[in-house]
């Protein structure tokens, strides 16, 4: 066939439609594509229909159990892991007997979705840990500790910046729920991990050879992130600085003894003025109320305060841990210096423009926590006296950088209470780090004349105005008595009024009797809780026994003679600061009257400190000084009335509890060392009748309140001496 004739047969046939055939099916297309597929059959028997989910378990309303979430947790579907995890919360929720049994499942599972790559996973599994956590108590955290911590220190060395910023998230969880695990020491402990991974976020070379470099990170992070960071490590060595204030509120006194022996000494004498000594190295005990023995009373000692007893409150610097706490301390101020004058020149102006703002701003909480974050580097006495560390030269160069915002003034214009609260704890901070500086100068030479003259002289008068103007109160037409003052703020500001009451030759400065004419009437002035208003008298006693103490060599003299060692000048004649201490003292009964039986802890504090001052002699007792206060005290037993007859008072109300008990004992060890020392500190050997009327009196309303009780043996024997 020729080329052209076959060319256009094959033309035709494309045209050319085949015929059907009977019984035939239809031909497919030449382009068709066959979807048929061949599977094997699948088996779900965890799925299958046949199998009662009701005696499975408890579940959730998606007939999930414990088992099938734990399961979801490891899903490929970033939704399924944060749908297992709300589902986790919701069964343990409605079923709280699985908390407990469920531990070593749940935690590992859910502490690995810290480092998850999806950022809603990550924020479900922190927010549900955080939940989880806080409900289980430690007994069962800690056998998981070495997981725990494993997951948290592998986020936040991350290679992703937002992975380790949750990570700090994830961190200030565990601080909150279970600070041991985070800050514990030694070979086994992981607070110098968790604290690089810190320093890695905002510094970026730790561990750098060249320690004078100014460091710098690779890392950069927004202001919110910066937030988080610097919030969650203020807290981390806030909780993890073993060097506290010694003995309590009092450290700002150990310069003014002449040996540290001498110091230990003196504060033991208020132990029962301050808080337990377990709360001042930083942990909480936890109060479990169970019966106790007849013979256990709270006279007994357990094994701390044996211990403080015996080496002191006062940490020495041969111990091995707290030389570690100090090179670790010291370490990451070296690195954090740098980024805190960084960040207080990048965002104080903006934090101290205006406060009449409905809420804070985030230079303001920046701001904030970054005062904070300097407060637990710099908090520590023990510190600042390292004459081998530049710390104080920091510390100096923070505080004058500060000086020109800080303390904000009281009438400033704050709309907000959120705002207010972090101003007052911005100028406490203030007043404390520059109180440490102040008083650990003398220990720690500064960089020049000019330097300490700015430390004393140009933002001391302010300090001070401010402090003083705190302690008065705002008198208004809301508040006619003054604004409250709580407890904790006057033991913040105790180092600070204790520098006004040191002679200085600035005239801006307030004198020392001023100070104390102002402490006098806050005292009395009603409006404070019975524990501040004890708290400020306890600053008087303080007073009163340092004038009494040989090691004693402060600056501060009731007398204007500084041989003389008591409240009067040899001449006989009581200076103006003697009659406010002595006005404070006599305010005791009134106060132990409106304590009652409500406020045991701050009627033993009242009791053990007059107590002391009348057996140690501290004050220069008068015959009208002690009728007065025998008179004062008389209502706090008995009072007979007109018409009413004998009327028991407080002491009388104190009973059925131990340390009630104790408190009546004082009562009378109170009572016993005012009758038994007169004007001329002479034992009184004189029949009671031939004493003074108030002081009879007084023993007649004790024997009457004592009768048909426990402690009439006691009293009894007490009148035979």
């Amino acid at each position: 066939m020729p080329k052209s004739q076959k060319k256009q047969a094959e033309k035709q046939n494309d045209f050319k439609k085949s015929r059907l055939k009977l019984g035939k099916g239809k031909k497919p297309a030449s382009n068709a594509v066959d979807t048929s597929f061949k599977a094997h059959s699948i088996a779900l028997p965890t799925q299958s229909i046949t199998v009662d989910k009701s005696q499975a378990g408890p579940s959730t309303k998606r007939r999930h159990t414990i088992q099938d979430l734990l399961s979801l947790v490891k899903h490929y579907s970033p939704s399924s892991r944060k749908d297992a995890i709300a589902g986790l919360r919701e069964l343990l929720q409605a079923h709280s007997d699985l908390m407990l049994s469920t531990t070593s499942s749940v935690i590992p599972e859910c502490c690995r979705l810290v480092a998850d790559e999806d950022a809603s996973v990550r924020k479900a599994s922190i927010e549900f840990l955080d939940w989880y956590l806080s409900r289980l108590p430690n007994a069962s955290i800690i056998p998981h500790a070495a997981t725990i911590m494993l997951f948290a220190t592998s986020a936040q060395t991350h290679i992703f910046p937002e992975i380790r910023i949750d990570a700090i998230k994830f961190m200030t969880v565990l601080l909150s729920v279970c600070p041991e695990m985070v800050i514990s020491r030694g070979p086994s402990g992981h607070s110098q991990r968790v604290l690089h991974g810190y320093l890695s976020l905002l510094v970026g070379n730790v561990g750098a050879k060249d320690s004078s470099a100014t460091p710098t990170s690779t890392t950069i992070l927004s202001a919110q992130s910066k937030l988080i960071v610097i919030t969650s490590l203020a807290l981390f060595l806030e909780k993890s600085r073993a060097v506290q204030y010694e003995a309590g509120s009092l450290w700002f006194l150990r310069n003014s003894f002449r040996t540290r022996q001498s110091y230990n000494a003196f504060t033991s004498l208020f132990y029962p003025l301050h808080h337990d000594s377990r709360q001042i190295s930083g942990t909480q005990p936890e109060v479990i109320r169970r019966e106790t023995e007849p013979w256990l009373t709270s006279t007994s000692w357990d094994l701390q305060e044996i211990q403080d007893s015996i080496g002191g409150v006062v940490p020495t610097q041969s111990d091995p841990s707290i030389e570690m706490d100090l090179e670790v301390m010291i370490e990451a101020e070296r690195s954090l210096h740098h980024v805190l004058i960084e960040l207080f020149l990048e965002y104080s102006p903006a934090a101290f423009t205006s406060f009449d703002k409905p809420a804070a701003s985030l230079e303001l909480r920046l701001i904030h926590s970054t005062i904070k974050l300097a407060h637990a580097l710099y908090a520590s006495p023990a510190l600042l006296e390292n004459t081998t560390s530049p710390l104080a030269a920091h510390l100096q160069d923070i505080l004058i950088r500060l000086s020109l915002y800080l303390p904000i003034a009281r009438d400033v214009p704050i709309r907000h209470s959120e705002i207010s609260g972090m101003l007052l704890e911005m100028n406490i901070i203030f007043s404390k780090l520059s109180t440490m500086l102040i008083l650990a100068s003398p220990a720690t030479e500064l960089q020049s004349s000019m330097t300490r003259r700015s430390l004393h002289d140009k933002f001391l008068p302010r300090l001070l105005s401010w402090v003083l103007q705190t302690l008065k109160g705002d008198v208004t037409v809301d508040m006619p008595m003054g604004s409250a003052i709580p407890e904790s703020t006057l033991h913040a500001l105790l180092p600070t009024l204790w520098i006004s009451l040191q002679p200085s030759e600035n005239r801006e400065v307030p004198s020392p009797e001023s100070v104390l004419r102002i402490l006098v009437d806050r005292a009395q002035r009603e409006g404070l809780s019975n524990a501040t208003r004890a708290s400020i008298i306890r600053i008087f006693i303080i007073i009163a026994m340092l004038q009494k103490e040989p090691e004693y060599q402060g600056g501060f003299r009731i007398a204007h003679n500084n041989n003389s060692r008591g409240l009067i000048e040899p001449s006989g004649v009581k200076p103006a600061k003697a009659l406010d201490v002595e006005e404070a003292i006599l305010h005791i009964p009134r106060l132990l009257w409106s304590c009652g039986a409500g406020s045991p802890q701050t009627s033993q504090a009242l009791l053990s400190g007059l107590l002391i001052c009348a057996q140690r002699r501290a004050l220069d007792w008068s015959p009208s000084t002690v009728s007065q206060l025998s008179q004062r005290l008389i209502p706090y037993f008995m009072v007979n009335h007109p018409t009413k007859g004998p009327i028991m008072g407080p002491f009388a109300k104190l009973n059925g509890n131990p340390d009630c008990l104790q408190i009546q004992k004082l009562a009378l060890d109170l009572v016993f060392a005012l009758g038994h020392y007169g004007s001329n500190h002479r034992r009184v050997d004189t029949p009671l009748t031939q004493r003074d009327p108030n002081l009879e009196h007084l023993y007649r309303s004790v024997s009457e309140a004592v009768k048909n009780t426990v402690h009439k043996t006691y009293w009894d024997s007490l009148q035979v001496f």
